[in-house]
C-alpha cells in the first residue's frame, strides 16, 4: 500500500505518508521531503468527487499562503497534480504542501489542559491569531472563516502556541458577495455576504467563547433560527473567573454592529498584550505587527448626517440626485461612505433582504464594470468618459456606484457631467477630496470637516496601542489640521521610525506635508527593497499582478532576487501604500493610488525610468499581457531620444486596443524628439487623434509631419483630418493634388473617392476609382487595404444612384479583398455596408445579422468607431422590426461606446435611436432624457439632418406626454430647420457615411 500511495506522485520530491485527515475541502495526507528529509510536511488535496470548484478552492488557498509569511500561519512550499491515482485521488489532482503544524484543534487542546492552565492558553492562543490576522489583513484579505477547528496549538503551558490555518474561503477586504464561513462563528455582515477584517475579529471572539465556555455564543435548533439569533445579537457573557482579562474583549469582539468591536486585529493584539499582567505566567512576548492606519471612524465632522442619508438612499435602492461627498484632502469621506455601506448591509441581512449591490473605484476602475464598451485609461480627457460613467451609473438598477475622484484631474470633467442628471435607477455617490470645484446644483452636496482632538486620541490609541499624552495629540491636530486621514498618516509615519512616536514631534516632522510625502517617508524608512517594490508597481501605473511585478523586479533589481522582491511587495501592503485586489487577469494583483505613483516616480532618472519600461515590455509579451500601461510617465520626461522608442510602441499598442486619445498623448512626447522618429511619432500621432476624434489636434500633427517629410502617408493623414475637422475644402485640395499626381494609388484614390462621396459628387467618386478597378484587373496593382476602401467609396455613390445591386458587388468586392488581407477592421467595414444594402432593400433581418457581424469583427481589429456605428445600425434595424425590447440594450452599448470616443455626432444618432425605442416601449420620461441629449450633440449647422430628429423625437415625446403646444413647436423648428438645409429623410446613406468619415 505504501508503495503505490508513493508512486502516485512518481518522480516528485514527495513521498506520501499516512492520511491525517478527510473532509469537505480535501483529503490532508502527511509527506516526506526527498530533498530534505528532515522537513516535516503535509500535503493536501481534493477528491475527484469535489468537482473542479473545489479544486479552485485548493489552488485559491495556496496563493493566499504563498503570499503571507508569519509564525501564526501555515508556510506553503509549492503546488502540483498527482501523476497517478490515489485511492479516491484521481490521477491530474491538484494538491499542494505546507510545513507540517504539530499541533491539536482548539478545543482539543482545551479539554487536555487543566482548568487552571486556561486563561493562559486562551491568552496564547488570542494573541497569535489576532498577531495572524493583523498580517492577513496587512495583505488586504480576510480569513473569513476563524473557528476552533481552524485553530491547531502546538506545546503547553508557555510554550504553547497556536497557528491559524485553511484560508480556503479567505478574499480581499471590501468584496461583496456570497456569504461565506462557519455558520455558527459568522458575524452579521458576514451572512450578507461582506467581506471585511471585523468580521474576522467577530470570528476571533466567537471562538474564544467556545473554548472558554464550552460552547459556540449563539446556538439554535436550526440554520433558520441561527441566523435570527446571530442577527439580534446579545452574546452571553463569558464569566471572568473562566476567562480573566479575556471576558470584556471577547463581549466587544461579538459587538452587533462592526464598528462597536475593536477598530483592528492590531488593536486586539496591544490590548492582550495589556491583558497579560492579570495572567498568572502569561508566556513568552509575541512581536507586534507592523503598524498600518486603521479605517477611520466615521466621526468626522459631518459625518453622521452623510450616513444617515446615504443609508437611507441606499435602502430605497435609488436617490432622487446623485451624493457629492466632499472635504479637505484627509477627512476620511471614502471612510464615511464605506461604513454607510457597511450599515445599510448589516441592516438588510437583520431584514431578511438582499443588500444593494456596490461598484466602487476610481474613474477607470468603475468605467471598466459599467461601460465596457468604451475602453478607459487614466490619460483620457475627462468630458466623454465622465458623461458616459454618470449615465450608466445612474441608469443601472438596483447598483451603487462610488465613485472616487480625489485627486484625479478629471474630477471637474465628472461633476459638470452631474448638471442637470437625476436618478433613473441606480445611486450615484461620488467622493471628492482636496482641491475640486462645488458640485452642481442638482447634485446632494454633504461637506465634511475635521474632527476634535479627543477622536484623534482615539484614533491614536487604537494604532499605537496606548493613549497619547495630550500635549502631543495638540501637537497631532495641529500637524494634521484635525483630519483623521491626515493624522492617521502623520502617526503611522512617525512609527515607522523605529523610535517612540510620542517622543517625535508630529509638527516639525510632518507639517504642510502632503498624504503621499508622509507615505514616501514610511516607504523610505523601510528600505531599498520597499523602494524597488513601489517603483515597479508605479511603472505599471499602479496595477499589476504579484507575478509581473516579481519579473519586472527582477529584471532591473536582480541583485537582491526573488526574496527581496516579495519582501518590498509585503512592505507595500503593510504600510498601507498598495492594496490586494483579486480580479486581475493574471491572479492577484496589487493597486497603489495614480497620485502615489506619481510621486514615487518624480525622483527617478530617465534612465532608471526607461529601464523599467524595457523589463515591463518584456515580461508583458512573455505573460501575453498588454503593454505595460505607464508610457505616460516617460512622456513627463524632457524630450529624450531613447524614450521614443518605448513611447511610440505603446502608443501603437494603445491605439490597436481601442485607447486613441492616451496613444495621442504617448505619441505627442515622442513627437517632441527633433529627426526623422519625431516626425513618424508626429504622424502616429495624428492618426490617434483622428480616431479620438481631436480633429484640431490631429491637423496640427498632421501639419508637422508634412513639413518635416513631404510624403503621400502624411498628406493621407493631413487630408483625412482635415475632412473630419469638417473643413472639406483643405481636404480637398490636398486629396486632390495627389490624385492628380498618382492616378493609381489606391491608397490615394481611395481616400479622395470618400470624400467625393461626402461631397454629393457621385460619378466622379465612380469614375475615380475607375482607373485602379481597371489596373487591379490587368495586375498592375495587388490587392490592398486601399484597393478595398476604393471598392466602398464605388459603392456608397452607386447606392447613391439608386444602383443597389451595383453598391452590393462593390462591398462584396470590398469584402473578398479584406478577407484575403485578413484585416478584421476592413471586414467589419464592409460588412457594414453590405448590411445598410440590405436595409436599403427593406431586407431589415438581413441586415441586422450583417450589422451584428459587423460589429463583432470591427472590434476585434480594434476599430472601436466602426463597431460602434455597427452596433447603432444593428439597433435600430431592430427598432424599424418592432423588437424594441432587444433594440435597448444594443442601442445603450453603442452609446456608452460613442460617449467614450467623444464623437458628438454619431453620440446625437445613438440617442435619437435609443429615445425612439424607449418611446416606443412606453418610458417617456426616458426618452425625454435622451432627446434632451441629442440635442446638445447635435449641430444645426454640421449636423443639421441629426438635428432635425433631435426636434422630431422631442415632439413625439411632448405629444405622449399631452402637450399638443410644445409638441407642435418641436415640430415645426423640425421643419423650419430641413427646409433651410433643404433636407431629405437620407438616413441610411448618412449612416453609411459615418461609417466611412
Amino acid at each position: 500500500m505504501a508503495k503505490r500511495q508513493a508512486s502516485a506522485i512518481a518522480g516528485s520530491r514527495y513521498r506520501l505518508g499516512a492520511a491525517l485527515a478527510s473532509g469537505g475541502q480535501g483529503d490532508v495526507w502527511e509527506v516526506a521531503d526527498g530533498h530534505n528529509p528532515k522537513a516535516k510536511l503535509v500535503l493536501k488535496a481534493v477528491r475527484a468527487a469535489a468537482g473542479g470548484d473545489a479544486a479552485a478552492m485548493l489552488a485559491h488557498e495556496f496563493e493566499r499562503l504563498a503570499a503571507l509569511d508569519h509564525p501564526a500561519l501555515p508556510r506553503v512550499r509549492d503546488l502540483g497534480v498527482l501523476a497517478s491515482d490515489l485511492g479516491a485521488l484521481p490521477a491530474g489532482t491538484v494538491y499542494f504542501t505546507a510545513d507540517a503544524i504539530d499541533g491539536v484543534p482548539l478545543l482539543e487542546a482545551v479539554a487536555a489542559t487543566a482548568r487552571a492552565e486556561r486563561p493562559r492558553l486562551l491568552w496564547s492562543v488570542a494573541t497569535d491569531v489576532a498577531s495572524a490576522l493583523a498580517h492577513v489583513h496587512a495583505a488586504g484579505l480576510c480569513h473569513c472563516d476563524v473557528t476552533p477547528a481552524n485553530v491547531l496549538v502546538s506545546g503547553a503551558g508557555e510554550r504553547a502556541r497556536a497557528v491559524l490555518i485553511d484560508l480556503g474561503l479567505s478574499a480581499a477586504r471590501g468584496v461583496v458577495g456570497a456569504a461565506r464561513g462557519t455558520l455558527a462563528y459568522m458575524a452579521p455582515e458576514a451572512l450578507a455576504g461582506v467581506v471585511d477584517p471585523r468580521g474576522d475579529l467577530w470570528g476571533l471572539g466567537a471562538t474564544l467563547h467556545h473554548a472558554a465556555a464550552g460552547s459556540a455564543p449563539f446556538a439554535a435548533a436550526d440554520r433558520g433560527q441561527l441566523v435570527r439569533a446571530i442577527l439580534r445579537g446579545g452574546a452571553p457573557r463569558l464569566d471572568d473567573g473562566v476567562a480573566p482579562g479575556l471576558a470584556d474583549l471577547v463581549a466587544r469582539l461579538l459587538a452587533r454592529d462592526p464598528a462597536a468591536r475593536p477598530p483592528s486585529a492590531l488593536a486586539v493584539f496591544d490590548e492582550l498584550v495589556q491583558a497579560a499582567a492579570a495572567l498568572p505566567k502569561p508566556g513568552r512576548a509575541r512581536p507586534r505587527p507592523a503598524v498600518r492606519p486603521p479605517l477611520v471612524a466615521p466621526t468626522t465632522l459631518g459625518a453622521e448626517r452623510a450616513i444617515e442619508a446615504l443609508v437611507h438612499a441606499l435602502a430605497s435602492r435609488s436617490a432622487q440626485a446623485p451624493f457629492v461627498v466632499r472635504g479637505p484632502a484627509g477627512a476620511g469621506a471614502a471612510d464615511v461612505v464605506a461604513h454607510a455601506i457597511r450599515r445599510h448591509q448589516l441592516e438588510a441581512a437583520a431584514r431578511g433582504e438582499a443588500p444593494v449591490t456596490v461598484v466602487r473605484g476610481d474613474l477607470d476602475e468603475v468605467a471598466a464594470v459599467l461601460c465596457p464598451a468604451g475602453a478607459s485609461t487614466r490619460e483620457r480627457s475627462g468630458a466623454a468618459l465622465a458623461a458616459a460613467v454618470t449615465r450608466a451609473a445612474l441608469a443601472a438598477r438596483d447598483t451603487a456606484t462610488v465613485l472616487d475622484v480625489s485627486g484625479d484631474a478629471r474630477a471637474a470633467a465628472l461633476l459638470a457631467a452631474l448638471a442637470g442628471e437625476a436618478a433613473d435607477a441606480g445611486l450615484l455617490v461620488v467622493v471628492a477630496e482636496g482641491e475640486v470645484p462645488p458640485a452642481p446644483a442638482n447634485a446632494r452636496t454633504i461637506t465634511l470637516g475635521p474632527v476634535p482632538v479627543q477622536v484623534l486620541g482615539t484614533l491614536t490609541a487604537e494604532m499605537l496601542g496606548r493613549a497619547a499624552p495630550p500635549v502631543w495629540l495638540e501637537s497631532l491636530a495641529r500637524a494634521s489640521r484635525g483630519l483623521p486621514a491626515l493624522a492617521a498618516a502623520i502617526v503611522g509615519a512617525l512609527a515607522t521610525r523605529g523610535e517612540d512616536a510620542f517622543e517625535l514631534d508630529p509638527e516639525r516632522d510632518a507639517d504642510g506635508v502632503s498624504l503621499d510625502e508622509l507615505r514616501l517617508r514610511q516607504l523610505a524608512a523601510r528600505g531599498p527593497d520597499a523602494r524597488t517594490a513601489a517603483e515597479a508597481l508605479a511603472a505599471w501605473d499602479g496595477a499589476a499582478s504579484f507575478a509581473a511585478l516579481s519579473d519586472t523586479i527582477l529584471a532591473v533589481a536582480p541583485s537582491g532576487g526573488a526574496i527581496a522582491a516579495a519582501r518590498g511587495l509585503r512592505a507595500l501592503q503593510e504600510l498601507g501604500l498598495a492594496r490586494r485586489t483579486d480580479d486581475g487577469d493574471e491572479g492577484p494583483t496589487l493597486v497603489m493610488s495614480a497620485s502615489l505613483c506619481d510621486a514615487v516616480l518624480v525622483g527617478v532618472a530617465a534612465e532608471r525610468r526607461i529601464a523599467w519600461h524595457a523589463a515591463g515590455a518584456v515580461v508583458g509579451r512573455r505573460r501575453a499581457l498588454p503593454a505595460v500601461r505607464w508610457a505616460h510617465h516617460l512622456a513627463a520626461l524632457p524630450a529624450d531620444a531613447a524614450a521614443v522608442a518605448p513611447l511610440c510602441d505603446a502608443a501603437e499598442e494603445l491605439l490597436a486596443r481601442g485607447q486613441p486619445a492616451r496613444a495621442r498623448r504617448l505619441a505627442e512626447a515622442a513627437a517632441r524628439v527633433p529627426g526623422p522618429a519625431g516626425t513618424d511619432a508626429a504622424l502616429l500621432g495624428a492618426r490617434a487623434a483622428i480616431v479620438a476624434g481631436e480633429y484640431p489636434a490631429a491637423v496640427a500633427l498632421a501639419r508637422r509631419a508634412v513639413a518635416d517629410r513631404d510624403e503621400p502617408a502624411a498628406r493621407l493623414v493631413l487630408a483625412r483630418a482635415h475632412q473630419r475637422a469638417g473643413d472639406s475644402d483643405a481636404a480637398s485640395d490636398v486629396l486632390a493634388a495627389l490624385a492628380a499626381a498618382r492616378p493609381t494609388d489606391a491608397d490615394v484614390i481611395g481616400a479622395f473617392a470618400r470624400l467625393l462621396v461626402a461631397r454629393g459628387r457621385y460619378g466622379e467618386a465612380v469614375a475615380a476609382t475607375a482607373a485602379v478597378a481597371a489596373a487591379a484587373d490587368t495586375g498592375a496593382l495587388p490587392r490592398s487595404a486601399g484597393g478595398a476602401l476604393c471598392a466602398e467609396a464605388e459603392g456608397i455613390a452607386r447606392l447613391y444612384q439608386d444602383d443597389a445591386a451595383g453598391a452590393d458587388a462593390c462591398f462584396a468586392e470590398a469584402l473578398t479583398i479584406a478577407t484575403e488581407l485578413g484585416d478584421r477592421a476592413l471586414v467589419g467595414r464592409a460588412r457594414a455596408l453590405r448590411g445598410m444594402v440590405a436595409q436599403h432593400r427593406g431586407e431589415l433581418a438581413a441586415a441586422s445579422a450583417w450589422y451584428r457581424d459587423a460589429a463583432t469583427e470591427s472590434r476585434a481589429g480594434g476599430d472601436v468607431h466602426a463597431a460602434a456605428i455597427a452596433l447603432l445600425n444593428h439597433g435600430t434595424t431592430l427598432a424599424e422590426r418592432g423588437r424594441h425590447g432587444e433594440a435597448l440594450p444594443v442601442l445603450a452599448t453603442a452609446t456608452g461606446a460613442l460617449a467614450a470616443l467623444g464623437h458628438v455626432s454619431e453620440l446625437a444618432a445613438a440617442e435619437i435611436d435609443r429615445g425612439l425605442s424607449l418611446l416606443a416601449v412606453g418610458q417617456v420620461d426616458a426618452a425625454s432624457h435622451a432627446a434632451r441629449t441629442a440635442a446638445q450633440h447635435a449641430d444645426d449647422e454640421r449636423t443639421p439632418h441629426l438635428a432635425v430628429f433631435a426636434r422630431l423625437l422631442a415632439g413625439d415625446v411632448a405629444r405622449r406626454r399631452g402637450e399638443p403646444a410644445a409638441a407642435a413647436e418641436s415640430y415645426e423648428e423640425a421643419r423650419a430647420l430641413a427646409v433651410r438645409h433643404a433636407l431629405a429623410d437620407e438616413r441610411h446613406a448618412l449612416r453609411a457615411l459615418a461609417v466611412l468619415e
